[in-house]
């Protein structure tokens, strides 16, 4: 088929000379008087078959166009074909896999602290964003957690978030579930669970049952120096008093696997602040 474009671009080029000669003969001065009569014979005796050439070459052009040039097919190399490149598993975890299967250690993202978590969870950063998430399934649905390094806190600044966690506590115990404050190895965590509000019907989608949003956040103070503390903070998005309940083993286990790194823990020197005894659940 390639011969055949190539026979056509000779065709075009002659077509396009003969033009030319037809144009300078009818213009000449033996024509000059009847330049019609000169053009219709000239055309006659070098153009007419000249067109009807053109014509088919370019009918075989189509089919040419449509169908390609006599080249080989690509295929790819047969290590390929014999050996496919394996496919990312897409099967969600089965509810026994995430609360007895193995655990696996993973950064949290930029912070200085890791958690075992089961199959499935990972850090994702938030197309377009900094916005970076602890995701994963869970017997009940899927959960996000959203991780958040804040400013340094200073002892006494973290002395009054401890007091004023436990004055909520006080204050509302029908919604605050818990306010304490524990350590870890290499760090101290401030621990707040509150039970929130079902939205009410005009403000939930077509279909959607009544849910009570539960607040679960965790402050993670990781000593700097002598007077300084790293702060991560670890939030849940979205979470339901119902779906803590079901989940709460998991979620619980990932939360107290909660480690600061050998890094951060070499570098921690413990501020010089009273311990505070953890609030009562």
């Amino acid at each position: 088929m390639c011969s055949v474009v190539a026979k056509l671009y000779r065709d075009y080029g002659s077509y396009r000379n003969a033009v030319r000669r037809l144009h300078r003969g009818a213009m000449s001065q033996k024509h000059r008087v009847f330049p019609q009569l000169a053009m219709g014979r000239e055309f006659d005796r070098i153009l007419a078959p000249m067109m009807k050439r053109f014509a088919c070459a370019a009918f075989l052009l189509a089919g040419v166009v449509a169908l390609g040039c006599d080249e080989k097919p690509i295929v790819p190399p047969p290590e390929l074909l014999k050996n496919p490149p394996p496919e990312e598993p897409t099967s969600r975890p089965t509810t026994q896999e995430l609360l007895e299967g193995p655990r696996r250690q993973i950064q949290l993202a930029s912070m200085p602290l890791s958690v075992r978590v089961p199959a499935g969870w990972a850090v994702k950063n938030l197309d377009g964003t900094s916005m970076t998430f602890l995701e994963g399934p869970t017997p009940n649905g899927d959960v996000s957690i959203q991780l958040v390094e804040r400013a340094t806190t200073k002892p006494d600044r973290l002395q009054i978030m401890v007091d004023m966690a436990r004055k909520e506590l006080k204050q509302f115990p029908d919604t605050m579930r818990m306010a304490e404050l524990r350590d870890i190895p290499g760090a101290k965590v401030l621990e707040r669970q509150r039970v929130g509000r079902p939205a009410p019907p005009s403000q939930r989608e077509p279909g959607e049952k009544e849910s009570t949003p539960f607040s679960w956040t965790l402050h993670v103070f990781v000593p700097r120096g002598a007077d300084n503390y790293e702060t991560c903070e670890l939030n849940f998005i979205g979470l339901t008093v119902d779906q803590y309940d079901t989940d709460k083993a998991l979620l619980r286990g990932i939360i107290d696997s909660i480690a600061v790194n050998e890094a951060g823990n070499a570098a921690a020197t413990a501020p010089s602040a009273a311990p505070v005894a953890p609030a009562a659940r």
